[in-house]
């Protein structure tokens, strides 16, 4: 659920601002938004994390190209290593800005050497020299067909290769010179480019050898960055109060289970505290705190990048309920979930020996390999193939109905997907239409009965138009009744009249009529699950198919072996990312947009001491 906030001005003599921010950051519950605050001070604490930051990605970076393990711990910093690094900082990049110049000037070298390579070494002065004699030597390339059809005297070939033809003419003073574009003198010799080459390469290795120097300062490069985040937030809350006299004030959230917290730290530290519900056009963060059998969907969120708006709805326990399902059948193969279940407990058994908590991943990708088990178990649908799903120990958990190998079983899977997605968006308006009855015009609300009443005769409609069933007498009746029902309450507004309301339905009646259609389609695209699942079966049974024409004699089991890993494992690739394109926007989409969802959130990030 979505945890109230207050809206929390706190008040402080400006002399003692800097104290006031210090005992803010130690009772860590107030979220302060403080974009677009400036100060020197601001900035040159940001200018110091900038050349870190850059500093200590060219050192990770370079030591990693290198084949260098690098620790993650953080280190501890002195004010004189904070101080020193600075200096240590600039000439990293200094390095690296030397780096990058002279791995240009060595392209450059390497392409010049790639056009003289087939003439071979040879100093161009000489060439000058002879010329200044009367002798003149000029150097040519064509095809051979070119080549053979030059009637000149004195053509020597140099090279020849790829079609090319490398080659010079001698002219004495006088002779004519040969219709072809002429190569132009080159002003340095082979040599002298390859040497030039080496000794940036030498100077090369020697500053990527110092810059992997550093690589053990990484800890402290960390505990340095740790250390000015936390001034510069400091900075940015200290700056950004405002000014009153006298007094100094600044205003942010504050949950409501932590206000008795806030107001106790408010007493100690003298401020004055006010505290208010926050105005509709407040950014107020958002919190969810949800049981923990219902938070182990949270990282799929951080995933995503998603957080919902704080007046918007937390979708956590029909998100975990519905992603489950979706991937069950979008993996769809019991033996898949075998594997993904395998490598997850022992992830558990090491995360625990090493005495750490169990991330909560862990425990989502649990209860979604034990769903896909079930779900391929009663479908029949071990590794693709047939054979597994007929032994008797597995043969008493399927389905018949839906047997993956059963040809009547797709129409029964793809009428149980139109079920999920008329189940799915039909909680979507519920929810809303409760939602609605909390706030004003309540007659509004009857809008989403409406587009309830709308997605279960549109329901009918798919079956009939996908599968072909007939339609039941009353499925038009559902659809006809609830898009009324949607022109007549949907533009209801409080304090206006309610028939301005309906004028305003019926002015709106095509832009109504599309949402329709888009409900339609809403329902039809939950047939994804059954064809990306059915994807997945047929994909595993053709690389089983493959390998057993292979499995003749040792060399060509052996090589059915490797058809098999190798298949499996791209097919267990390639579900896991239709699960990640088709699964999850199956609930940020389709539900979320039946929902009236905008995720327009901002994470609640309160004000506190860094771990």
């Amino acid at each position: 659920m979505i945890e109230k906030m207050k809206k929390a001005t706190v008040i402080v003599l400006d002399a003692h601002r800097r104290r006031a921010v210090d005992q803010m950051r130690d009772v860590g519950v107030l979220h302060i938004e403080t974009v677009g605050v400036e100060s020197s001070t601001l900035q040159s604490l940001q200018a110091s994390r900038q050349l870190i930051e850059r500093a200590a990605g060219i050192v990770s970076t370079t030591a990693e190209n290198a084949g260098i393990e690098l620790s993650e711990a953080h280190g501890e910093a002195s004010l004189e290593e904070r101080e020193k690094l600075g200096g240590e900082c600039e000439q990293v990049i200094g390095w690296a800005d030397e780096i990058r110049s002279l791995r240009e000037e060595r392209d450059r070298l390497e392409r010049d050497a790639g056009r003289l390579e087939p003439w071979g070494d040879f100093a161009p002065e000489d060439i000058r020299a002879l010329r200044e004699h009367g002798l003149e030597i000029s150097l040519y390339t064509a095809s051979p067909k070119e080549f053979q059809k030059l009637q000149a005297k004195r053509l020597f070939v140099v090279h020849s290769a790829q079609g090319v033809v490398y080659f010079v003419h001698i002219r004495r003073p006088g002779e004519a010179r040969l219709k072809l574009d002429e190569t132009q003198l080159p002003d340095t010799r082979l040599a002298d480019v390859q040497q030039q080459i080496g000794r940036i390469n030498e100077r090369l290795s020697e500053m990527e050898r110092m810059i992997i120097d550093r690589a053990d300062q990484l800890p402290v490069y960390r505990a340095v960055l740790q250390q000015l985040n936390a001034a510069i937030e400091f900075e940015q809350v200290h700056t950004g109060m405002a000014e009153e006299g006298a007094l100094a004030h600044i205003t942010g959230y504050v949950p409501l289970s932590d206000v008795s917290a806030l107001k106790a730290a408010a007493t100690a530290g003298n401020w004055g505290l006010l505290l208010r519900d926050p105005d509709p056009d407040d950014p107020v963060p958002t919190r969810i705190r949800n049981p923990r059998p219902v938070r182990i969907i949270q990282p799929v969120f951080e995933l995503l990048g998603t957080v919902p708006g704080y007046r918007e709805l937390d979708i956590s326990s029909f998100f975990l309920v519905f992603f489950t399902g979706f991937f069950a059948m979008i993996i769809g193969d019991a033996g898949y979930g075998l594997i993904l279940l395998g490598i997850s407990l022992y992830a558990m058994i090491k995360t625990r020996a090493a005495g750490k908590a169990m991330p909560l991943g862990l425990l989502l990708l649990v209860l979604l390999s034990a769903a896909t088990i079930v779900w391929g178990a009663i479908t029949g649908t071990w590794f693709g193939y047939e054979g597994f799903a007929e032994l008797p120990f597995l043969s008493w958990m399927v389905i018949p109905r839906i047997y993956s190998f059963n040809p009547q079983s797709a129409e029964v899977v793809q009428w149980f997907c139109f079920i999920i997605g008329t189940v799915h968006l039909s909680i979507a308006h519920g929810w809303t239409f409760l939602r609605n009855l909390q706030e004003r015009p309540r007659i509004r609300a009857v809008a989403q009965l409406g587009w309830l009443t709308m997605v279960v005769g549109l329901y009918h409609l798919v079956l009939t138009v996908v599968l072909g069933h007939p339609m039941p007498s009353y499925a038009l009746t559902l659809i006809v009744g609830g898009f009324g029902a949607v022109i007549l309450f949907s533009m209801q507004e409080a304090g206006r009249n309610f028939f301005k309301g309906v004028l305003k339905g019926i002015a709106n009646i095509i832009t109504l009529a599309l949402d329709g259609v888009s409900a339609f389609s809403d329902i039809i695209s939950y047939i994804r699950l059954f064809a990306v699942g059915l994807a997945t079966v047929e994909i595993a049974a053709s690389f089983n198919a493959m390998a057993g024409e292979m499995a003749v004699g040792v060399p060509g089991t052996v090589a059915a072996v490797l058809v098999l890993f190798l298949g499996h494992t791209l097919n267990l690739a390639m579900a896991a990312l239709a699960v990640i394109v088709h699964g999850v926007r199956l609930n940020m989409l389709e539900f979320s947009t039946h929902l009236g969802m905008e995720w327009s959130g901002v994470q609640y990030r309160p004000f506190q001491k860094s771990s």
